[in-house]
């Protein structure tokens, strides 16, 4: 959705004809940091305002937040109160963290301030990240050297925190390290972080290969970068089994992208041998780690450093497999390819079961990834010339932070 940051003196348009239109604003919020003068007599304006010009030249860090509200944030994100769609308008908007908030969760939001300086410095940000996300390419990365931490003074270099800087980044790019004890120069100690983010891939990019994509999750391993681990069973998958709401086939199992093994541990049983497979050899290597510590014999469960796409398939292939957060970080080009290779290693007769996730994202993550939006409807267009749904819980129990978001499916092969 759009947004605009602009400064508003006393010859200003009126807030709804400040974003090009006059219509009403569907929502007003004053969470800014500058007020705008109403009433009064002129010189009472001019000395407030100066005031507030005086604060914005100040750089302090502790002056200044590095986010939007908490305040907002829980309202909308807790479920508090449903956001209208339409325009938004941030009064005395500061460096408009929270016009650019409102605006990514689908609203066109107009930022006004009677301080030319707070306006400067959320334009600059913004234009700033938006500029890197422009000129890097998809998976590319920026190294970010934050600097500096610590407030010197008015002039520059301007301070800037971690969190001011995740906030006008992560639209773009998906942090992939964080060193806060990196080494810096003589007296520069406690003043300085290096970090790395690589370029969100966009859907529209025209095809990925299985190479680029094994390298990525391999590097996202190696720097201990894994955010979608949950650290345990998926709900949906634990209640599909020990409710009983489906049968676990006797045989040979496969979960690819692995990770920690969770979900393949889970499944395995005397009848059911399960293979957990990830192209990351340090996953293995946490995942063969884990079983251990949980003393579940080698023979129900192993893992091992495979290709999904490329790999020898046992006599008899598959009984069952189960895909998690695995279909949604592959680029929309390689989704072909995943539902004919489940065709290829799955028995006739045995099952996928796919976890759908996520179903949803925010308006302006929708377009890029991993992980990448997804649907039934995606589903089906690359299962049923091998499959059939036999199965779908829209209502399964899922983690807490992504409560509408999953869907537990099930699906035999013809």
């Amino acid at each position: 959705m759009a947004i605009s940051l602009e400064g508003v003196g006393s010859s200003a348009k009126s807030p709804a004809t400040a974003s090009g239109s006059t219509a009403n604003t569907s929502v007003t919020t004053t969470a800014g940091t500058s007020p705008s003068p109403i009433g009064g007599e002129k010189n009472e304006q001019n000395t407030h305002k100066a005031d507030w010009d005086m604060f914005w030249a100040d750089e302090s860090a502790e002056k200044h937040p590095s986010g939007p509200s908490v305040a907002l944030s829980e309202l909308l994100e807790d479920h508090r109160w449903l956001l209208p769609k339409g325009r938004c308008l941030v009064a005395g908007c500061g460096n408009g963290h929270d016009a650019i908030y409102l605006s990514r969760r689908g609203v066109n939001c107009v930022g006004i301030d009677f301080c030319e300086a707070a306006i400067e410095k959320a334009q600059q940000r913004q234009l700033w990240a938006e500029t890197y996300a422009r000129i890097i390419v998809p998976q590319g990365t920026l190294i970010v050297l934050l600097y500096p931490l610590i407030h010197r003074g008015g002039s520059p270099p301007y301070s800037v925190t971690m969190e001011e800087c995740e906030h006008y980044l992560k639209r773009f790019f998906v942090l992939v390290r964080v060193d806060p004890n990196c080494r810096c120069i003589e007296g520069q100690e406690g003043n300085e972080i290096i970090l790395a983010r690589m370029n969100s891939v966009p859907k529209t990019a025209n095809s990925a290969s299985s190479d680029d994509y094994n390298s990525f999750w391999t590097d996202l391993w190696d720097n201990k970068n894994t955010p979608w681990d949950k650290g345990d069973v998926s709900p949906a998958l634990r209640e599909l089994i020990s409710e009983k709401k489906w049968q676990l086939p006797s045989g040979r199992g496969l979960v690819p992208g692995c990770g920690c093994g969770y979900d393949a541990m889970f499944l395995a049983s005397p009848s059911l041998h399960m293979t957990g497979a990830d192209i990351s050899p340090i996953a293995v290597e946490n995942a063969n780690k884990l079983r251990d510590e949980k003393q579940i014999p080698a023979d129900l469960v192993e893992f091992k450093e495979l290709d999904f796409f490329n790999f020898d398939v046992p006599d008899g292939k598959y009984q069952v497999a189960y895909d998690y957060t695995f279909f949604c970080a592959l680029h929309p080009s390689m989704r072909a390819k995943w539902g004919k290779r489940f065709g290829e290693i799955i028995s006739s007769g045995g099952h996928l079961i796919a976890l759908m996730f996520p179903l949803d994202k925010l308006p302006e993550n929708r377009d890029v990834g991993p992980p990448f939006l997804l649907s039934e409807e995606e589903y089906h267009k690359v299962l049923d010339d091998n499959f059939e749904l036999i199965h779908i819980d829209p209502k399964c129990k899922t983690h807490s932070d992504r409560a509408g978001l999953e869907i537990i499916t099930v699906w035999r092969r013809k």
